[in-house]
């Protein structure tokens, strides 16, 4: 039987060995997305690009869920990423614009900018990458490091706001 092994350099071998690559606090955040979180990261280490893509657009649909929960949006589970974000930027409008009809407190303003940010976010993600990787696209190193790095830096924002 023939055996294969991988080298790895100091860093790819941290990030393959990590059980928190995003950081403990984020693991802590968000339990459920954990598993992809870490297989990103082996992903990347290992330059298994596209599947490392694959991984960080499936926990950050996960992660789009529970925005959409955060808001209020009914039956969440059963609508696709797109709606989630349209009914959520509805949301977010029909609060800032004073027609939901309940008065805007300097606290829920300032949630209300975080929450649109996160959206924007979600749609750039959702447009450039997932729906690219759902569709048989494949990813080259410096665009899923970028993919990494920019997950990585929105789940930082999502955890001060989930």
């Amino acid at each position: 039987m023939q055996h294969t092994f991988l080298g790895l350099s100091k860093e790819e071998a941290k990030l393959y060995d990590s059980e928190n690559p995003f950081g403990e606090e984020i693991s802590n955040a968000f339990p459920d997305e954990r598993e992809d979180f870490i297989e990103a990261a082996r992903s990347l280490a290992t330059g298994r690009y596209t599947s490392c893509v694959f991984h960080l657009t499936r926990a950050i649909e996960s992660l789009t869920d529970k925005f959409g929960v955060k808001l209020g949006i009914a039956d969440i589970f059963r609508k696709e990423w797109q709606q989630v974000l349209n009914e959520a930027n509805a949301q977010i409008k029909r609060e800032t614009s004073g027609q939901a009809g309940v008065t805007l407190t300097p606290q829920r303003k300032q949630e209300l900018a975080k929450y649109s940010q996160v959206a924007l976010i979600l749609e750039h993600i959702k447009n450039a990458w997932r729906n690219p990787a759902s569709h048989g696209e494949f990813f080259r190193d410096f665009e899923a490091k970028l993919i990494y790095h920019h997950v990585r830096t929105l789940t930082e924002s999502l955890v001060k706001v989930l």
